[in-house]
């Protein structure tokens, strides 16, 4: 069996595998600032974030340009994609756009 997609890191470990200081280590040194151990755990949490954020944003921008491409295509045709051009020159115009009167529809007998 294959290993899942997105899985939990080891206890004790970040999600790049890296260990955190053991349990029972004080975050913070007698001095006031924190601990070395825990300063390079926290900078490695937050390298991981920024790798993964990075990585979520490439993703998201590449998915953008395909979606502004597609787009951009359609936006340059006659016709919407919902119209093959076999539908349209079937009509008894020939697909011709008129633009004459247009043609009044009743949608609602009773509030005429």
């Amino acid at each position: 069996a294959g290993s899942p997609r997105h899985c939990l890191p080891r206890p004790g470990t970040t999600s790049s595998g890296r260990a955190l200081p053991p349990p029972g280590t004080a975050a913070v040194a007698p001095s006031g600032r924190p601990a070395p151990e825990w300063q390079e755990a926290l900078e490695g949490v937050q390298r991981d974030y920024a790798e993964a954020l990075a990585g979520a944003e490439a993703r998201v921008a590449e998915r953008l340009a395909g979606l502004q491409a597609e787009l951009d295509s359609y936006q340059h045709h006659d016709l919407p994609p919902s119209y093959p051009p076999s539908d349209v020159e079937s009509l008894p115009d020939g697909g011709a756009r008129s633009l004459g009167e247009p043609e009044l529809v009743e949608t609602d007998p009773e509030c005429s």
